[in-house]
């Protein structure tokens, strides 16, 4: 059924707080006029420095003509002529720029003043805010007073930052991420200088102590071990483009895990555009290929592939095809399986897909996600909600959205027992969102701390991994970052 639409939220202006603001149905308290500590001091410091300046200058321009008359005279004693003879441009430029002097040196004690009462003004504004939030019995209201916090707190930092400033800060975004189900996250980078200019990491796989990163420039995998501080790259392990057992591999564009005890004991798998498999894995120099049988239809466009224990899927968009093979130990040998039946779902503008047991994740370029169960009988056939609508029980939300209106979801994945989850990587939020398997209930999301020691780069993450050891990895092209989940 159609979605209500979501009222759009405004930009919190840069008004002060009304003295009389709209009631909900509770009553509210509405701040108090914000007044400046001590209005009069800016022009009591101003008229004192004035009187300073031009007390001063008056003082030392007579002095000055005192003794230039009495130097004068002791080195000229018979000029009887005034010894300095100014002509009226002179004299004009000197009742020019004196004052204007004067008036420089005035304005400067002037907004050095101006700027202190002004950052009192804005901290007195926002701990108004403040202080009023927390009363609101309309959350759209308590946002909005916790947003104006951060607003007249940035103002104030415009002038110089502040104890109070941090603190009533600190007071909203903590607010803000309460109301919103935001986990912060502390996260460092795996390297201080990024893996090199010409990476790109568009996919991560993560196992317990190893990363894989897909560099999809060159069409190869990286591979980082864990350290006792964090992780390192491994500059001999090789796995990409090239010959390898007989087989033409072409450059990389997916890969997944692969199950132990595999027959190829390799710890990672890599599929070219063609369907050949790679094998890869730590301390050998080379590495095994494998094509996949195509499907009768052939190959579309391979755009991803996972895993599962030891079935492995592959998504052709091109064909609107989700094609899966059963393995054995690592081989996969027979010929595909389309994993729908009757019910074939749109998948054109599919980006990224998961699996878990029977139920396929496709997450579409607009966010919205088609969730479907396979029975694995052939007398009971393959059933898809699409859209599934997700669940979100957070305040001043829509409660079953078909997307979420301020992410832009890039990637899926799911995460075993013990805590079994499906997560998607949002790129305009630089963002984790965490979400329950069956119904897609929104759980929380995870950002990094906003005054990190290693902020993220500008730009949007490419990639993201869950790891089995509860660690976030995520990729800025070529720049890795980890954290742990608290």
């Amino acid at each position: 059924p159609a979605q209500a639409a979501r009222p759009v939220e405004r930009e919190p202006s840069a008004e002060k707080p009304s003295s009389h603001p709209a009631k909900p149905a509770a009553a509210q308290k509405a701040p108090k006029p914000a007044k400046p500590a001590a209005p009069g001091r800016a022009v009591m410091a101003l008229r004192k420095a004035l009187a300073a300046v031009f007390g001063a200058w008056a003082a030392a321009k007579t002095k000055l003509r005192q003794a230039v008359r009495h130097a004068a005279a002791q080195a000229f004693p018979n000029r009887s002529e005034p010894f300095f003879n100014l002509s009226p441009g002179a004299m004009l430029a000197i009742a020019v720029f004196t004052p204007m002097l004067v008036v420089s040196v005035a304005a400067a004690v002037y907004m050095n003043a101006g700027r202190a009462e002004q950052m009192a003004l804005s901290l007195y504004t926002a701990q108004q805010y403040a202080e009023r939030a927390p009363t609101q019995a309309d959350l759209k209201a308590q946002r909005d007073d916790w947003n104006q916090v951060l607003l007249w707190v940035r103002k104030a930092n415009e002038m110089g930052e502040s104890e109070q400033g941090k603190v009533l800060s600190q007071q909203a975004q903590n607010a803000l991420d309460a109301m919103d189900g935001i986990v912060r996250v502390e996260f460092q980078p795996v390297t201080p200088v990024g893996l090199g200019v010409d990476v790109r990491v568009t996919r991560i796989v993560a196992t317990l102590n190893d990363a894989y990163l897909l560099d999809a420039s060159q069409g190869r995998i990286i591979r980082l071990y864990r350290t006792g501080s964090g992780y390192a790259i491994d500059p001999e392990f090789t796995c990409g483009p090239g010959k390898a057992g007989g087989q033409i591999v072409g450059p990389l564009i997916s890969m997944a895990a692969l199950p132990p005890n595999n027959d190829y004991r390799a710890t990672i798998m890599g599929i070219d555009a063609a369907g050949v498999l790679v094998y890869c894995s730590p301390n050998q120099s080379g590495f095994d290929s494998r094509p996949l049988t195509p499907p009768d239809t052939g190959w579309g466009k391979i755009v991803g592939m996972t895993t599962q224990g030891d079935t492995l899927y592959v998504l052709d968009p091109q064909f609107n095809a989700v094609w899966f093979y059963a393995g054995d130990k690592g081989v996969y040998g027979q010929s595909p399986r389309l994993f729908f039946d009757s019910q074939v779902p749109q998948m054109d503008d599919i980006v990224d897909f998961a699996v878990d047991q029977e139920f396929l994740y496709l997450l579409h370029a607009d966010g919205r996600m088609t969730l479907c169960e396979g029975s694995g009988f052939e007398f009971q056939p393959t059933r898809c909600s699409d859209p599934a609508p997700y669940g979100d029980n957070r305040p001043d939300r829509e409660t079953a959205p078909l997307r979420f209106e301020d992410a832009r979801f890039i990637q899926v994945q799911t995460t075993q027992p013990p805590d079994p989850s499906l997560f998607i990587l949002d790129d305009a939020g630089q963002a984790v969102y965490h979400f329950s398997l069956r119904r897609l209930n929104y759980q929380r999301q995870y950002r990094q701390l906003v005054d990190a020691d290693f902020p993220f780069p500008k730009s949007p993450p490419t990639a993201f991994a869950i790891t089995p050891n509860r660690l976030i990895l995520v990729a800025f092209e070529d720049k890795v970052f980890f954290g742990a989940i608290p």
